[in-house]
């Protein structure tokens, strides 16, 4: 199940619904020298310039999911490039000797067409556990039902 959201995650009038699960993976280029080695160490992860969506360097440090993840490896990565979504992340990634943590379904989709590489995360990071959450109050309600159902087929699809 989900991990609920922090202020969510005392009420009882909040419902959720589970739509997938994924895993964290790191992206790279084909020719990227870190590979010599075959796999990726928490070190190339220290040491590479980092691809980082979301990101915030202030006023606070960054709530972006991928500072989380690398905060559990213990890795301070080196921000090189800061984009506002996933998607464009492989553009910055190609053809450099920048990494990025991505999601493995998103990551697959799009490494073949750049010339990139989907490797296993150094670590543990946790898994990524995507949920549907409302109101109770919208439990009834047959637009909110009609719209609850769209996504959850959609979510099977994926």
């Amino acid at each position: 199940m989900p991990r609920p959201v922090a202020h969510l995650a005392n009420l009882d009038l909040n419902l959720l619904v589970a739509l997938f699960r994924d895993r964290w993976v790191c992206l790279v280029d084909a020719g990227n020298p870190a590979l010599d080695a075959g796999r990726l160490r928490l070190e190339d992860l220290a040491r590479l310039p980092w691809v980082a969506p979301y990101y915030r360097s202030s006023p606070s440090p960054s709530a972006a999911p991928i500072m989380h993840q690398l905060a559990l490896l213990d890795i301070r990565p080196r921000i090189a490039v800061r984009v506002e979504s996933y998607l464009p992340v492989p553009h910055f990634v190609a053809g450099t000797d920048r990494i990025a943590l991505m999601q493995e379904r998103l990551a697959a989709r799009l490494a073949d067409r750049m010339d990139l590489r989907v490797l296993e995360c150094p670590g543990q990071p946790e898994p990524i556990a995507e949920a549907l959450w409302w109101h109770r109050q919208h439990e009834d309600d047959t637009a909110h039902a009609w719209l609850r159902r769209l996504i959850v087929e959609t979510a099977r699809r994926l």
